[in-house]
């Protein structure tokens, strides 16, 4: 690539190490800019107006503008010329160097440094080769007195890398020609050891932060204090495994990370696998927020998707929303911001305590608890009998459960249906019972052929008769609801109907492209298939024997009507018929001349 003065952005400067024909702007998950709602909040409350900040490595739009809003003079380092090329162009008011962090000059500090991406894409391979522990010494070399650090460290042992279809270390790709990854002895381990490493170089750690799901686009950011928060213990299962979910849509993994996520936050252990690590590091004299928190992103792109940080108040946890509050519609369903904020409600998510019970065999305490979520939707339906609004959207992964009640994990959504209470509570049913098919969970009715038969099991144990005109109308409801929340075209509204309509024993789930519950749900159909296979095997046997008897039967049959006894019988009996008619014709003219 030829360069000149006369090409060159006047915004952009080239340090050593540059990397002329390379880009660190890959359409790969595993390799996108570090950006996204959650992150930008976090750096929100870091921001100074006048300020000097470093921003060392890809990072995406979205953490620029948020900066350059803020009014703060930015400068930014990337190792690979094109894309500090394209940076340059874009935003005329920062200063872009290119090259390797070993050339950056520490003389200057800046008030605030931000390195999400971690250190791997700050060493360039026409420079020096660096270590973890060099790369981060050059950062915070870079710090002013007074200034932050907010580095982000992505964890080898996260739920990323125990989903993936390949391993890291098994990477061909241009792009990963740097990672020594866990062979690097610098690297830190943990949280922990990420605040010693940094408090060595003269840092101290005033928060550490875990994100859920993805390295690079952390939809939930937490303290790593709260990790075994008991108030806070089923909200934050529910959000780390709903931001698995929506993260990880349509993409092949090697395990569902919906369930490993809400697992490590249920054992304690969600700093060890949590996909990447945060930390917010100060020189002293540095002013920084502080304090136990949970910043929520909700991912994608829809007008709907809320931000919102958790945070202690004089009555617990509450939540405070961080977007605008305006609520938004589309056909049906619609979703009220402001209905968010308040306190928060705490206890056991229900579709996570069906599991439990489901998974124990305490069928009297399902019925129980079925009967009691029953009820409270007949509650909420009053005298019509009909659910709308919120309570029609109350569906087993919306609602927290603790003790004798129930409340709404998220209260936002709003549907203008009016529907039966029996349908809603099919619904709900239903939807609960295609998760337990197609997660392969054990349930106490594993021969159950299909979601409905499944529904009608539940109802009943919940009081209710769920017959099949309610199952289609649950089905038409589930449907034009989801239709309208994920904004669903006519054909992939009619495609997500045939499959939630045909959910039987072996269907994988129908929102992820895991292998290991494929490979549950074709184990599941060799074992139907066996099954079915011996009930025909036993019917063949059985017809087998009943035709042996029969042709046993026919010969015996020929036998005797070819018999002397058999003949003389039939010449002795038909006279005795022919007097016994005749006796009864003059019966009957006898009793007609009587009359």
């Amino acid at each position: 690539m030829t360069l000149s003065a006369a090409t060159m952005p006047h915004n952009l400067r080239l340090i050593g190490g540059e990397m002329l024909v390379w880009t660190d702007n890959e359409p790969r998950r595993e390799r996108r800019p570090a950006g996204g709602g959650a992150l930008e909040e976090l750096l929100r409350g870091l921001a100074r107006p006048g300020g000097r900040v470093l921003v060392a490595g890809p990072h995406a739009p979205g953490v620029i503008e948020l900066l350059d809003r803020a009014d703060m003079q930015i400068t930014c380092l990337l190792r690979a010329y094109p894309d500090a090329a394209e940076l340059a162009a874009r935003h005329p008011g920062v200063q872009v160097l290119c090259g390797s962090v070993a050339k950056v000059e520490t003389e200057d500090p800046y008030d605030l440094v931000v390195a999400l991406d971690g250190a791997e894409r700050l060493v360039s391979v026409e420079g020096v080769t660096m270590s973890w522990g060099e790369v981060a010494a050059v950062l915070a070399r870079s710090v002013a007195a007074g200034g932050a650090l907010v580095f982000g460290q992505e964890n080898l042992l996260g739920v990323q890398r125990l989903v993936r279809m390949a391993p890291w270390y098994a990477d061909r790709t241009d792009g990963d020609w740097t990672p020594l990854g866990e062979y690097d002895e610098t690297r830190p381990d943990s949280p922990a050891d990420l605040d010693r490493r940094l408090t060595e170089l003269g840092l101290t750690v005033h928060d550490r932060l875990l994100g859920f799901a993805t390295p690079g686009e952390p939809v939930v950011l937490f303290t790593d204090d709260l990790a075994q928060d008991v108030a806070l213990g089923g909200f934050l299962r529910a959000a780390v495994s709903a931001a698995a979910g929506a993260q990880y849509a349509g993409v092949p993994v090697l395990s569902d990370p919906r369930a490993l996520a809400a697992s490590a936050v249920r054992n304690g252990a969600a700093a060890t696998f949590a996909p990447v690590w945060f930390a917010v590091a100060t020189k002293p004299g540095a002013a920084v927020p502080s304090g136990s928190r949970v910043i929520v992103s909700e991912p994608g792109t829809a007008s709907w998707n809320l931000r919102y940080e958790v945070v202690r108040s004089s009555a617990g946890w509450a939540r405070r929303l961080l977007g605008d509050p305006a609520p938004v519609s589309r056909d049906v369903l619609r979703r009220d911001p402001a209905a968010l904020a308040g306190p928060l409600p705490t206890g056991q998510v229900l579709e996570e305590r069906l599991l439990e019970l489901c998974l124990r065999r305490d069928l009297p305490e399902l019925a129980r608890l079925l009967t009691r979520y029953a009820g409270w939707l007949a509650a909420a339906a009053g005298q019509s009998g009909e659910l709308t609004g919120t309570a029609l959207c109350a569906t087993p992964d919306e609602i927290l459960v603790s003790g004798d009640d129930f409340a709404y994990l998220d209260a936002t959504w709003s549907a203008d249906l009016r529907t039966p209470v029996d349908v809603a509570l099919a619904r709900a049913l239903r939807e609960f019972a295609v998760k337990l098919i197609t997660g392969g969970y054990s349930h106490p009715w594993p021969m159950t052929a299909d979601a409905d038969s499944l529904t009608v099991i539940l109802g009943g144990l919940a009081g209710y008769a769920l017959e099949r005109p309610q199952l289609t109308e649950a089905v038409s409801v589930e449907v034009r609801l989801s239709a309208a929340r994920n904004g669903l075209d006519e054909a992939a509204t009619e495609a997500l109907r045939t499959q939630l309509a045909s959910v039987v024993s072996g269907t994988p789930p129908l929102d992820l492209d895991s292998h290991r519950e494929l490979r549950m749900a074709l184990e599941r159909m060799r074992d139907d298939l066996t099954h079915a296979q011996a009930r025909t095997a036993w019917a063949e046997e059985l017809l087998l024997s009943r035709e042996k008897a029969l042709r046993w039967a026919e010969q015996k049959l020929e036998i005797l009507n070819g018999s002397l006894s058999y003949r003389t019988g039939r010449l002795v009996m038909w006279p005795l018929r022919k007097i016994k008619l005749l006796l009864m014709k003059v019966l009957k003219k006898q009793e007609k001349s009587a009359d």
